[in-house]
């Protein structure tokens, strides 16, 4: 029967079962033989090492399955360390199916008869001493090894000696046994990544089973074990018993004494990694050699001769067997101790192969997780102990009880954590929902908040039970407690208690819990939990009293003044504009200095008052583009608001820190659109910036462009930042901060939603496109720069399958990789949703027929300019604030939402605050299969280039998923007593009452003390007083309204302008009135009354298609001209400019494009008109008219004219001509200005 091979390189099935089949009968003959000690050892060592080799992807390697200690014969693993391309991998955890461990176990307990028979025959044999030693878990020699026909020395199993004793069953090389185990491993399991699991293929830069890995090591590889047993059974491996006869041991070797055994061999991994030492010795001799060939004794340094050096170690290295790294690392570190050498390093391109992150394991794993089972036995058994003694112990002991329990069941796997934890267990201990909890001050405001284990439970109860109110522990005492509990138990390194404890956490976590939580548990990747007002808001439901969301400091209340960088203004600045900018505030800066004297105000505080004034007056007046205007802001802030960390700034102070950064910034700006950059051109932006800087003052400026980005993300809805690359440049480190943990819970989300959408006065378009912003945040995770920028285009529907793509567009470039993405819902959406995004779409696709690039958040219908970002990030944080009642709440804690919901779902864990359920394409397109890398999927699509972003800035429920995966162990009834402080016979009776609680009478454990209150009846219509006039069309407005409504295939008038977001009652009156427009002047290009298609918008050929185009481009240019100068005219001005299209319409003529006027106030009104237009006017008199007198009235108007004598018409026919266009463009204005102007006339 043939096989599909997936390596390639597959033996058929008769050749794998010559090798088991070969080495039982060789086996067998040795025993039935009686032939030699020595030959029926080495071919029991033949069978065990073949049967491994087939089912551990063990390479073949000199000195295989070195140590009893690499093996766990109970649960099943093994420990490997064969071929190491980088010392960070060198070990890994390999599954051990049953039969094997089986095995194993009988050759360990052979070794003894094995040593008790050698030392019979011969009594001083050292030999069969080391024999002994390593039956008993010593390291004397090679676990498997060959006897000597002697009998009194051994030989190391290698791959030639293999060969050669195998060439009878195994005639190719010893390595195909690996492709044997793959190919049998993937054909059982379907799963490829088992398979790279168990063989090793580590290559890329994540583990499988590392800090990224969903599933717990001991799970997978428990998963995996059965196939590897069944591979073993298919080929024909059984389990065979000890070649020796008898099992009792008649003789036991004399061992010799610590002294005498001192000397110790070196074999296996330990040898190897000697070698792998010898290798780095090279590559110090390389990099010495190389360095002596450039820098001969005292030469100076020359950046071109290091860099040559760079490039040779990466040329040699690799020939010579040395590590890239290593040799980059011996000169970069030297590098640093050389007089000028750190400005060397700052000029050398500095090169580094991607680091991969280690292997969560060593040598030490399996004797460590052993330790730590041990130590928790040894525990549990401790508390029955002091439970038969009925003991009652003291505040001291019983804290260190709860912090050792924490450790060994609670997953604490941080010592900093576990000394917190002694600190404030009796005070920061709750009960909420029947939910109890510890939370541990991480600094800067983070929290991580513990769910204790049941036994750690357990003994915080007796705390409470027995422990008065208000005590306080003392930190030598609990040292001293736990101490002496771990001495006890019989814990070590007793000098060290919280380390110990964390260090044994740690090794169960490694293979107990997935490796993304540990990682978490640890500290490694900096995890935190809402802070304790969100967590009290999240879990009731309930609003917060607005009070408890404030940190004790915090700018969250504060009034900042953020103008806009939308719509009018440049989004890009020149270097001259720059100049200028700079200049401005200087002069701004040296007229506030100087301020007059005005009340009791101090001189600074004046002096700020006025620059304040002077920058928001300026801001306005002076055209700046964005980025000026943001970094006015700035200093408008720091003038009133301070820093975060002062208040209360001097004006030398204000002065210094806007001058330094904006003429820093500036300059490495220029032409970049900064507001619609993600955090990493951020990132790079101020790198460039410090780097420019003098040296002995980049970390100043890196500290100023923190402070102003902290700014900027509160007023502009800017990204947080990583600021490690940036202060390192800057020869500083940046501060290790946490998480600005917060949520949006459903229903609060839902509550704003609704608001957003009831607010009338926003008008119909700019409800929807907020409402929109909120949905795309909340069920995307976009960022709110990237919700801003959507095309039309970019978001895709298809049922209930909505796709988003966040890529490069026009208002934005992505500039990390990791920001370009594909999104799909992975929620489904309610009514109100789909109808959002029903009303959002279908104005974006009538857009989208007449400009292809429409944005979906454009300000205006058919424009190209956005929101007002600043504008639009105030509304809705504020409304979220006012949701929650939390000051602290802001739009990006959407994101964060999103991010914990898609982490939960992975691991199928409810979350308070959150009921959304998963649409049907959710799990297979976003987790992938059982062999996909769910956590990778959620970082892509939060658009993070790593996992550990994604789970140390967004991910607020690991707290909630190590309760998963802790270890429950059984307790005795004397344990449960003493642990919760009640009798015995409690627990006995809890046991037997069926219809009662387990717990029985609960401790009395606190609430958090949150004031809350149900959610509150929210508005936003007092904010909207700053906004736009949005229920007002304008004349582009117009124009759109009439053609939508000329192409709309019947809808009313309504749901166009509810389409384009205009006032729908506004938009009533305007068709009326430019319906009678048409009526009266004949000019019906946008054939209102019977909806025909007006020839030049569907003119057959592509060029006059594109040639309406253009005219419609070039009238909405002028109708934005005319908007402008309309607004800014007096009242008398615009009455008479209204009256003067009032003429226009009573005397059109479309047919002639003249106006015919009988009176002088008609030729006055038209001439008005034609000149504000810019139009040419040109009479036309009939015969009877052709007289002196109306010469003369012409002329006073600067009128040409002709005469026609066939002319039936007895007034003045004045023909008005467009000088920019076609003479349909003028009348079109015209016919849009008097339907628009005149409503409220």
């Amino acid at each position: 029967m043939s096989r599909t091979t997936v390596t390639g390189f597959y033996p058929k099935p008769h050749v794998v079962n010559a090798l088991s089949d070969a080495s039982l009968k060789a086996l067998q003959n040795a025993i039935s033989s009686n032939a030699s000690l020595a030959d029926r050892h080495n071919a029991f060592v033949d069978y065990c090492t073949a049967l491994l080799f087939c089912c551990t992807g063990h390479r073949a390697v000199r000195e295989p399955f070195s140590e009893l200690r690499h093996f766990d014969l109970d649960l099943g693993l093994l420990l490997i360390c064969d071929k190491v391309s980088d010392d960070s991998r060198a070990w890994r955890l390999v599954a051990l199916p049953d039969m094997a461990a089986q095995q194993v176990k009988i050759y360990s307990d052979y070794l003894r008869l094995l040593a008790s028979k050698l030392g019979a025959k011969a009594p001083m044999s050292g030999l069969a001493s080391q024999i002994w030693m390593l039956a008993e878990g010593g390291t004397p020699m090679p676990l498997f090894f060959y006897l000597r026909e002697s009998e009194d020395d051994w030989d190391p199993v290698t791959p030639s000696v293999l060969a050669l004793r195998w060439q009878d069953r195994w005639r190719i090389p010893i390595n195909l046994l690996r492709h044997v185990t793959a190919d049998t491993l993937l054909h059982a399991s379907q799963r490829a990544d088992w398979v790279s699991i168990q063989l090793g293929h580590t290559d890329g830069v994540d583990h499988p089973l590392g800090s990224t890995s969903t599933s717990p090591v001991l799970e997978t590889l428990a998963k995996i074990r059965p196939f590897l047993n069944e591979g073993l059974k298919s080929a024909g491996w059984t389990v065979v018993p000890s070649p020796l006869d008898g099992a009792r041991v008649r003789h036991r070797p004399e061992i010799p004494s610590k002294t005498a055994a001192a000397e110790k061999s070196v074999f296996g991994a330990q040898r190897r990694e000697a070698e792998r030492n010898q290798k780095k010795s090279t590559a110090t001799q390389l990099f010495r050699a190389l360095w002596q060939e450039r820098f001969p004794s005292g030469s100076p340094l020359d950046v071109d001769a290091v860099q040559q050096i760079v490039e040779q170690i990466i040329a040699e290295a690799p020939n010579r067997g040395v590590s890239v790294n290593w040799g980059l690392q011996l000169l970069y570190r030297y590098l640093r101790t050389r007089s000028g050498g750190l400005a060397t390093l700052r000029r050398v391109s500095r090169v580094r192969l991607i680091d991969v992150e280690p292997s969560p394991f060593n040598v030490h794993t399996l004797e460590s997780y052993k330790a730590t089972q041990h130590a928790r036995i040894a525990f549990t058994g401790y508390l029955t102990q002091q439970g038969k003694k009925g003991a009652q112990p003291d505040f001291d002991v019983r804290v260190a009880e709860i912090v050792v329990s924490a450790a060994l069941f609670g997953g604490l796997a941080n010592a900093g954590r576990l000394k917190c934890l002694g600190d404030v267990v009796h005070g920061n201990t709750y009960r909420l929902h029947g939910h109890e909890f510890v939370e541990l001050p991480l600094g800067q405001g983070a929290v991580f908040r513990w769910f204790p284990d049941q036994v750690s439970q357990q003994l915080i109860h007796g705390l409470f039970r027995a422990a008065a109110p208000g005590l306080v522990i003392r930190k030598a005492a609990l040292e001293k407690a736990i101490k002496s509990l771990l001495n006890d138990i019989g814990g070590s390194a007793i000098n060290c208690p919280f380390e110990w404890l964390a260090k044994s956490s740690r090794a169960a976590a490694v293979l107990e819990i997935p490796g993304f939580v540990a990682s978490c548990l640890s500290g490694a990747v900096p995890a935190v939990s809402l802070p304790l007002p969100q967590w009290v808001r999240v879990v009731t439901g309930r609003a917060l009293v607005p009070d408890e969301a404030l940190p004790e400091i915090s700018n969250a209340n504060l009034e900042l003044w953020s103008p806009s960088t939308s719509q009018a203004r440049k989004q890009r600045h020149t270097e001259g504009e720059s100049r200028a900018f700079l200049y401005e505030l200087r002069g701004l800066i040296s007229k506030a200095r100087h301020a007059e004297r005005a009340g009791n105000l101090s001189a600074r505080k004046r002096s700020k008052r006025m620059l304040s004034d002077l920058l928001q007056k300026a801001s306005i007046d002076s055209g700046w583009s964005a980025l000026p205007v943001m970094l006015a802001a700035w200093t408008v802030h720091l003038c009133q608001h301070g820093t975060r960390s002062k208040r209360d700034l001097a004006f030398a102070t204000v002065e210094k820190y806007a001058v330094l950064v904006s003429s820093r910034l500036l300059p490495v700006s220029t032409h970049l659109d900064v507001g619609s950059l993600d955090e990493v051109a951020y990132e790079e932006l101020y790198l460039r910036a410090v780097e420019r800087e003098k040296p002995e003052r980049r970390f100043e400026l890196a500290c100023r462009l923190s402070e102003m980005h902290a700014f900027w993300r509160e007023a502009y809805l800017l990204e947080d930042l990583d600021w490690s690359a940036i202060m390192a440049a800057a020869g500083g480190v940046a501060q290790s901060g946490f998480a600005d943990a917060n949520l949006v819970t459903s229903a609060e989300y839902r509550r704003a939603l609704a608001v957003i959408t009831a607010e009338a006065t926003l008008g119909d378009r700019r409800r929807w496109q907020y409402a929109g912003l909120l949905i795309f945040g909340f069920r995307f995770g976009l960022r709110f720069g990237e919700a801003l920028r959507l095309a039309y285009t970019d978001v895709q529907r298809d049922g209930e399958c909505v796709y988003v793509w966040v890529h490069n567009a026009v208002y934005g470039e992505v500039k990390s990789p990791a920001g370009v993405r594909v999104l799909l819902l992975t929620e489904r959406l309610d009514p109100l949703e789909q109808q959002v995004l029903d009303r959002l779409l279908a104005a974006g696709e009538a857009d989208f027929s007449e400009n292809p690039g429409a944005m979906l958040m454009a300000d205006r219908s058919g424009k190209q300019d956005l929101l007002d970002r600043a504008e639009a990030g105030r509304l809705l944080n504020e409304l979220l604030r006012r949701v929650t009642g939390d000051r602290c709440t802001r739009f990006h804690h959407l994101r964060h939402g999103w991010v914990t919901r898609a982490v939960a779902a992975q691991a199928v864990l409810p979350i308070p605050g959150f009921s959304e359920h998963l649409s049907d394409k959710a799990e297979t397109e976003l987790f992938g299969d059982a062999a996909g890398f769910p956590l990778r999927s959620i970082a892509v699509a939060a658009g993070h280039a790593s996992e550990r972003t994604t789970l140390g800035s967004y991910t607020h429920c690991v707290d909630q998923l190590a309760s998963l995966y802790l270890t429950v162990p059984q307790l005795s009834d004397h344990a449960k007593a003493y642990a919760e402080q009640v009798a015995s016979a409690t627990i006995r009776t809890r046991r037997r009452a069926t219809r009662r609680s387990s717990e029985g009478r609960l401790p009395p454990i606190p609430e958090p003390p949150i004031a809350t209150q149900l959610p509150q009846d929210v508005t936003i219509a007092d904010m909207l007083g700053s906004l736009p006039d949005m229920r007002r069309p304008s004349l582009i407005d117009v124009d759109m309204l009439l053609r939508r409504f000329r192409s709309s295939s019947g809808q009313p008038i309504e749901v166009v302008a509810e389409n384009l977001g205009l006032d729908r009652s506004a938009s009533r009156r305007i068709l009326r009135k430019a319906q009678d427009v048409e009526l009266r002047t004949g000019y019906d290009g946008y054939r209102l009354a019977s909806r025909a298609d007006d020839p030049l918008a569907l003119a057959s050929s592509s060029q006059q298609v594109d040639q309406y185009r253009r005219e419609t481009d070039a009238l909405s240019i002028r109708l934005m001209e005319i908007q402008k100068r309309f607004s800014v005219m007096t009242a008398s001005e615009q009455t008479v400019l209204v009256d003067a299209l009032a003429v226009w319409v009573e005397t059109a003529n479309a047919a002639q494009w003249t106006c015919d006027v009988m009176q002088g106030e008609q030729l006055r009104a038209i001439t008005y008109l034609a000149r504000f237009m810019g139009a040419e006017i040109v009479a036309t008199l009939p015969t009877k008219t052709d007289i002196e007198s109306v010469h003369m009235l012409l002329r006073s108007y600067g009128i040409s004219w002709n005469v026609r004598g066939t002319s039936q018409f007895s007034g003045i026919g004045l023909k008005l001509s467009n000088l920019e266009g076609p003479n349909r463009t003028l009348w079109r204005e015209l016919l849009v200005m008097a339907a628009t102007l005149g409503l409220d006339n």
